[in-house]
């Protein structure tokens, strides 16, 4: 199964999240926040097939890291999610980005069917945070 690498800076989410996607099938990795995530991804030995990860976040916001692992490995497929909506985001001045965006709080059934649509190349790339 795939293995998917959750980022959210309040672990009582990222705990849920992780609980979601494991009952669902996948094998998880957590971090606790963008920069985290980024350290884990630049480890050779750190396999992920997608990442899940909260917007608004200290030290590396989502939308950051997003723009990181684009440069990096343009492949890997990211869904942000966030409990603002996308206008929100937009108004506290945060960049789009080109992945979808998940609206919290969200259902076991919602987080498995973004995440299995992203793996299996549903979401297409638009500027912009574009609803999951």
């Amino acid at each position: 199964m795939s293995t998917v690498l959750v980022v959210d800076d309040e672990s009582p989410v990222r705990e849920l999240t992780v609980r979601m996607l494991r009952e669902a099938g996948y094998d998880t990795i957590q971090a606790v926040d963008g920069l985290d995530a980024w350290h884990q991804l630049r480890r050779e030995a750190t396999k992920v097939d997608a990442i899940v990860s909260d917007v608004v976040m200290p030290r590396m916001t989502g939308t950051e890291l997003v723009a990181r692992v684009q440069t990096h490995r343009p492949q890997l497929p990211i869904i942000l999610m966030s409990g603002y909506s996308a206008n929100d985001l937009r108004a506290r001045g945060l960049e789009e980005a080109p992945v979808p965006l998940l609206t919290k709080p969200f259902t076991q059934d919602e987080l498995v069917a973004a995440v299995t649509g992203l793996l299996r190349g549903s979401f297409g790339l638009q500027t912009g945070f574009r609803p999951a």
